[in-house]
């Protein structure tokens, strides 16, 4: 089994897409008018957080087996996800069997 690592850039990456995701619906519900709002915020909150641990057990699932199927000459990938795709690169340091994901994005 391979120990996977994000850079920084790729945390960021992620972290940016969840961001994104939040504030979206905070925006679009904020001042709706709807009695519950608040309730919707905190659900795409909840919603949010569920996603980020979804998509890093997904990768970390795929990329710490030793054999990666699916995976191109470069250490490429694309994981369906939901209704969307992850692309993925990494290194990978087979003596200290690490690999380390250099780029990521969501589409």
């Amino acid at each position: 089994m391979f120990k996977v690592y994000f850079s920084r850039e790729s945390s960021a990456r992620l972290a940016r897409y969840i961001i994104q995701y939040r504030e979206y619906y905070e925006n679009l519900y904020r001042d709706s008018g709807i009695w519950s709002e608040d309730q919707i915020i905190d659900g795409y909150i909840a919603e949010s957080k569920q996603r980020k641990n979804e998509i890093i057990t997904l990768i970390t699932t795929r990329l710490s087996q030793e054999v990666v199927l699916g995976k191109t000459l470069l250490n490429t990938i694309i994981l369906p996800w939901r209704s969307k795709y992850i692309f993925l690169e990494w290194v990978e340091d087979c003596d200290s069997k690490e690999r380390r994901i250099i780029k990521f994005d969501i589409r």
